[in-house]
């Protein structure tokens, strides 16, 4: 892995929904980058940014949404400046994406072969023909048995985790150098996320793209991630190799996450150590770090002023007053 090989800069992010009630900072100066062949971990209660960071970088935010600062580096070049025409020449062909619902991100009205080849057919400048033998030759790929017949196959005719691996086909049609995975694992059952963890982290390898793993589950990101992005209220808060920050987390948020997770070696007659409270409102964010309200470690410093990242040992980020975990 080339450190110098870098698939994606995201640099001080900045993306914003605008309501009636007020400008929403969904997310807030989010940096990181991913390097080819490299999973990264986006990790974090529902709401904190995560997914709209993906959108973000697919520039494939919502009317009410817009970037607003920041930039995204993507195979040399800024894409934020870029007009809608041109953002679909780079959708697919350099960045792909996994939708969460595969059920609602397929089209009920299309076969699932005609929907692996037009992407063959716009980016690749593929025949008919071809792009049906490479149709079938990428559900081959992602282990669906018969792939011929399958290509006349509805999404509806689909279980929910050969819907996932046609998804996963579609992305990697293109060969694209970054692939988002939001949420892949949601609503399968646990043999099935197994398998279509195994799946990505083998494609991953074969073709040496980059992967962004969007989650709420730290079990997945330990268990494929390289390094993790911890996101709250639209934020990074903590950052690092995986194994670094799960094994010796220094913000309050990540040790709470971790401490709320099921674990094999647990005493079961002990309870979960749920995190108090709730995250705040993203309209209007008051200053001061946006955990304070539900942090034991809280003191005056957290109400006024926000914390920074700071290094907590190599290549090991977080943004906390109170790193040494004194209150």
């Amino acid at each position: 892995m080339n450190a110098d090989d870098k698939v994606i800069q995201v640099q001080s992010l900045q993306t914003r929904f605008f309501t009636q009630d007020g400008a929403v900072a969904a997310v807030e100066g989010l940096s990181f980058d991913v390097v080819s062949g490299e999973m990264i971990g986006l990790v974090g209660e529902s709401g904190c940014g995560k997914s709209t960071a993906a959108l973000s970088i697919l520039r494939l935010l919502p009317p009410q949404g817009r970037i607003v600062g920041g930039e995204i580096i993507l195979n040399g070049r800024d894409i934020v400046p870029l007009s809608n025409s041109q953002m679909r020449t780079v959708r697919g062909a350099e960045v792909a994406m996994i939708f969460q619902d595969s059920l609602a991100a397929l089209d009920p009205t299309m076969k699932v072969g005609a929907q692996l080849m037009e992407p063959l057919q716009i980016h690749r400048g593929m025949s008919g023909q071809d792009a049906r033998k490479v149709a079938a030759e990428l559900l081959a790929k992602v282990g669906i048995p018969a792939p011929e017949e399958r290509l006349e196959s509805y999404p509806h005719q689909f279980s929910g985790g050969m819907r996932q691996r046609a998804m996963i086909a579609i992305a990697l049609s293109c060969n694209p150098r970054l692939l988002i995975a939001d949420e892949p694992t949601t609503a399968l059952d646990v043999t099935v996320q197994k398998q279509i963890l195994q799946l990505m982290l083998r494609l991953r390898d074969e073709t040496g793209a980059g992967v962004v793993i969007i989650t709420h589950d730290v079990g997945v990101v330990a268990e494929t991630c390289d390094r993790v992005v911890v996101m709250y209220a639209g934020r990074e808060v903590e950052s690092g190799l995986t194994r670094e920050v799960f094994v010796a987390p220094a913000h309050p948020y990540t040790i709470g996450l971790l401490g709320s997770t099921l674990d094999l070696n647990r005493d079961r007659k002990a309870s979960l150590q749920a995190i108090p409270g709730l995250p705040p409102t993203l309209i209007n964010l008051p200053p001061g770090c946006p955990f304070w309200p539900r942090c034991a470690r809280q003191t005056e410093i957290c109400h006024a002023q926000t914390p920074v990242l700071e290094a907590v040992g190599a290549g090991h980020e977080a943004a906390c007053w109170h790193l040494d975990g004194k209150v």
